[in-house]
């Protein structure tokens, strides 16, 4: 793993990290994948500004073939309704990104970049697994229920929305593309391990 520091912030990457960009460079459709690096790395820096405003603590960031993930200090308190605004930034970021290029082109990267974005934005509004949404649940819930409920309510809204994507994915396409039904069987299993 390799290390970098930038004043106070600690900057992570893994060796699966450059293996995939290893493969992005060598790939033919190297330029749409480069765009969606940049809509993860967009909606992580919301995060991130989220955070600052916040002022919550960051211990480092962490590049991996599976994104980055901003981990957050452990030491510090943060209120459950600051905690919610930091986990919705970073879809926030990615819908109004979406709502900018899909309204203004209707062609080319502009759309593919627009299209990543909303697909990314919806996605981690999910209340699944560790995604974003599942941790604005969980912290919203915190601030509302009493602790020993907020495991078990958010667990069930989880696979509520969870088992309701399914006639939504059939009836939208027709019929369930493997890629949507692996992604669901991914966020299952990521709930049931969060929960």
């Amino acid at each position: 793993m390799l290390e970098l520091h930038i004043g106070r912030l600690r900057f992570c990457f893994g060796f699966s990290f450059f293996l995939l960009l290893a493969v992005v460079c060598r790939w033919q459709a190297g330029s749409m994948l480069l765009l969606s690096f940049l809509a993860i790395l967009l909606h992580e820096i919301g995060h991130l500004l989220a955070m600052l405003l916040t002022k919550t603590a960051v211990k480092f960031i962490n590049f991996t073939a599976f994104g980055v993930h901003i981990v957050r200090s452990a030491v510090q308190f943060v209120p459950p309704l600051r905690l919610v605004v930091v986990y919705l930034a970073g879809p926030t970021v990615n819908l109004l990104l979406a709502l900018l290029f899909l309204g203004s082109s209707r062609e080319g990267m502009a759309v593919y970049f627009g299209a990543v974005n909303l697909l990314l934005g919806l996605l981690h509004l999910l209340p699944a697994g560790s995604l974003d949404g599942a941790c604005a649940l969980r912290e919203a819930l915190s601030f509302l229920l009493p602790g020993r409920w907020v495991k078990p309510v958010a667990g069930l809204t989880s696979l509520a929305v969870l088992l309701g994507l399914v006639p939504v994915m059939g009836g939208l396409a027709g019929k369930i593309s493997p890629t949507a039904m692996l992604l669901w069987v991914y966020l299952l299993v990521a709930t049931f391990r969060e929960y």
